[in-house]
């Protein structure tokens, strides 16, 4: 059962306010043949720059980059 009253540490609501300041370059549903490198391709202009798709969504992915699923919204990142 989940605590509902249990406070934040400091560096969890940092992370998270870090995430509500931060917006997104675009939000990207997974098509049939998409790739973290086609993706970043389409967004950055460079294919070689898929690792900041795939640590920005690993939580969604899991811990393969080249197992995505059909469906899924990933969020593309600014670069900064």
């Amino acid at each position: 059962m989940v605590d509902q009253n249990k406070a934040l540490l400091p560096d969890d609501e940092k992370a998270l306010h870090d995430l509500d300041e931060a917006k997104p370059l675009a939000e990207h549903t997974v098509a049939v043949g998409d790739s973290l490198s086609k993706m970043a391709s389409q967004y950055y202009k460079d294919s070689e720059r898929w690792p900041v798709i795939y640590e920005a969504n690993k939580a969604i992915i899991g811990d393969s980059p080249n197992h995505l699923k059909v469906g899924q919204v990933l969020i593309i990142p600014k670069l900064t």
